[in-house]
């Protein structure tokens, strides 16, 4: 049978929205059973981060928040859709699918652009099938938006080859520069020097005004976000000032290509940071900003790099055969914890399959190397920035669109083969794909599966499947006592999270056991370790326990004014308002511009019906921290006690009405009890 052009047009647009609809289906029903696990609403590690990072951000008119560092296109991602759309999980979730049935069609774009309309539909179904990609767009995580930018960067350069006018590249700049925003790499600097050389003139000359354009959108973003934060910390930043972490990390005498802590430092980000910091303060023997730290490391990782060259090849290789091998890297959830749990995380479909596919492909299409260069070019720039660093599952995702066109078209090929039945090359080219899925399989080991057994138990903890909960941190003790001798920053958390849901439970004896374990090991200092514990009485009622070794922690640091502040929780709690109120006052005197010990200070003297200074305070917490919305309503009903009407109809009015209807709804259920 025959086609005409216009009946092939028509054929490719009808598989295309097959393979969209498919994609859309995929992800829905992946939505639908994720949205019935605990996990659906409680995020961990980053997720959390990003989360806490986001919401900060949008109830307080997108002000730069210095407590938080990162890349930050997502939170901001995050942030609108919290402030325009609402904070419901699904519906941002809804939102990243979306994203990635849109990555679909840009594959497909860029494969009909630099191949032909069979390779973009065959790249565009390989990755609506994919289950990585399906996986991570249900988490608040930035790997999906990195892979779309990744995408939509792909189709817009190669769009913008096609077009006459130069302005053009302006924007392709700009998507560049979102995506360095995004995901820190070495696609936009390749990009730059491949529209510098498609832009010679006839001549052979460079068209140096042609790649200005890319240069100057790329910049504008950039650079408009540097001054920002130097506007800001009144440092300079190109991103964010946490790459030469990550840079250590990756590079260090201890360093396993996968994203390995330091021994001096915990793996959430709300603590990682700081716990950096602290040893280059401890090391460098004077006081370091965040950047400044973030320095210190980068040229830490560089000496280990030049004064172990042999020990950094070897390490540089490995990383190199861990991105393209089948090993799961998980740092925050565990694709093979859940594979059990949801269908769609069923199809066979893997990383390591697509890594074998693509190798093929990316052998095979070197002749055509000239057309496909903006894609080899994507491939080496992206894998040198993260084996730069190390390496792991989610890394892998931002690259998932080309190394779906490169399988794409070794697939192609080999259905080209068949139909001239030229019987040979295809058989040995899927030979050579079986064979090199088998030995991706190497090298073996991957992320141990404790820390998330550790997140699963404190997840479901505050889901209230306490007994749930204890199974998974009973699995996480047993995998935690075979690999380590010791408690130690990687595992004190499984200890902090088996005494609170030990006092959930009613057991209060095995809770203090398992508190004792960790103050005898001494992983932090006595004051931090106080301080967490402490947390745990205080959030199952156990106040007076609490007072006790929040005074512990005092005693080791009367600067801790957390401390100080959760003190006067836990005594507020127990009805001794005026010790309270000067462990308030004391927390405000060590930090006067900790938001919660003024809004905690104000809701105490609501209490004790002082509503004048309870409105004060209330309202300088809101100024220090416009997110805490919710004393929005707190300070007005000190303003209709203290009969200034119209102030307290517009401070109502301030707090959004999600926030209005959820508190209002408390209130009912706390009147019906």
């Amino acid at each position: 049978m025959v086609y005409n052009s216009n009946q092939e047009m028509t054929l490719t647009k009808k598989l295309l929205i097959i393979i969209l609809v498919l994609a859309a289906v995929l992800r829905l029903i992946y939505l639908v059973e994720l949205s019935g696990s605990p996990f659906s609403l409680h995020p961990v590690l980053d997720a959390q981060y990003y989360v806490n990072w986001a919401q900060k951000l949008a109830w307080g008119n997108f002000r730069f928040v210095p407590d938080y560092q990162g890349n930050p296109l997502y939170p901001y991602f995050l942030a609108f859709i919290f402030r325009f759309l609402g904070a419901n999980p699904h519906l941002i979730r809804l939102i990243q699918h979306g994203l990635g049935v849109l990555t679909c069609l840009l594959i497909f774009r860029a494969g009909r652009e630099v191949s032909t309309p069979a390779v973009g539909l065959l790249g565009t179904f390989l990755y609506a099938c994919y289950v990585p990609a399906i996986f991570y767009e249900g988490w608040f995580l930035s790997a999906a938006l990195a892979a779309f930018l990744t995408a939509a960067l792909l189709a817009f350069l190669l769009y913008a080859r096609g077009q006459p006018d130069r302005l053009n590249w302006l924007p392709a700049g700009i998507l560049s520069g979102i995506l360095l925003l995004a995901r820190p790499s070495l696609i936009p600097v390749g990009a730059l020097f491949w529209v510098f050389y498609i832009s010679r003139k006839p001549g052979g000359k460079p068209d140096i005004k042609t790649s200005s354009f890319f240069l100057a959108g790329l910049l504008v973003v950039v650079l408009s976000y540097s001054f920002y934060y130097y506007g800001q910390e009144k440092e300079w930043a190109l991103i964010s000032p946490h790459g030469g972490e990550n840079f250590y990390i990756g590079n260090n005498p201890e360093a396993n290509g996968a994203s390995k802590m330091p021994d001096f430092a915990r793996g959430s980000p709300s603590l990682q940071h700081e716990d950096f910091r602290k040893e280059a303060v401890r090391r460098s023997g004077r006081e370091l900003s965040r950047v400044q730290s973030s320095r210190f490391w980068l040229k830490r990782g560089l000496i280990f790099i030049f004064s172990h060259p042999l020990q950094f090849i070897k390490l540089l290789i490995l990383k190199i055969l861990l991105f393209f091998g089948g090993t799961d890297l998980s740092d925050n959830y565990h694709l093979q914890f859940f594979r059990g749990d949801f269908a769609v995380l069923k199809i066979p479909f893997s990383w390591r399959a697509l890594s074998a596919l693509s190798i093929i492909g990316l052998v095979i299409a070197w002749k055509e190397r000239k057309k496909l260069s903006l894609l080899y070019i994507f491939v080496c720039s992206y894998i040198l920035s993260v084996v730069l660093f190390f390496v792991t599952s989610r890394l892998r995702l931002p690259l998932a669109p080309v190394f779906c066109l490169f399988a794409a078209y070794a697939l192609n090929y080999i259905g080209n083969q068949f139909k001239v039945k030229n019987w040979y090359k295809p058989a040995l080219t899927i030979i050579s794909g079986a064979v090199l899925f088998i030995l991706l399989a190497w090298p073996k080991g991957g992320t141990p599966v404790y820390p998330f057994y550790i997140s699963a138990g404190e997840v479901n903890f505050r889901q209230g499947n306490y007994a749930r909960a204890l199974s998974y941190l009973e699995k996480a003790r047993e995998e935690t006592e075979e690999r380590f001798k010791e408690i130690n920053l990687r595992n004190y958390r499984l200890y902090l999270s088996l005494g609170q849901t030990y006092l959930a439970t009613g057991e209060s004896e095995k809770a203090a056991q398992a508190f004792d374990r960790l103050l005898e090991a001494a992983v932090l200092p006595p004051a931090e370790l106080n301080f967490e514990i402490a947390n745990a009485y205080a959030n199952n009622g156990q106040y007076d326990r609490a007072i006790g070794h929040y005074r512990l922690a005092l005693r080791e640091n009367l600067d801790h004014f957390q401390a100080w502040n959760n003190l006067g929780l836990s005594l507020g709690k127990s009805g001794k308002y005026d010790e309270a109120g000067r462990a308030f006052q004391t927390a405000l005197k060590i930090n006067p511009f900790h938001a919660p010990s003024h809004a905690n200070l104000g809701n105490l003297y609501i209490e004790q019906e002082k509503y004048q200074p309870a409105e004060e305070e209330l309202e300088k917490a809101l100024k220090i921290d416009p997110s805490l919305v919710q004393l929005h309503l707190a300070r007005s009903y000190c303003l209709q006690k203290l009969n200034r009407i119209s102030e307290a109809e517009a401070a109502a009015m301030r707090c959004p009405r999600s926030v209005r209807l959820l508190m209002e709804k408390q209130s009912r259920r706390k009147n019906q009890l």
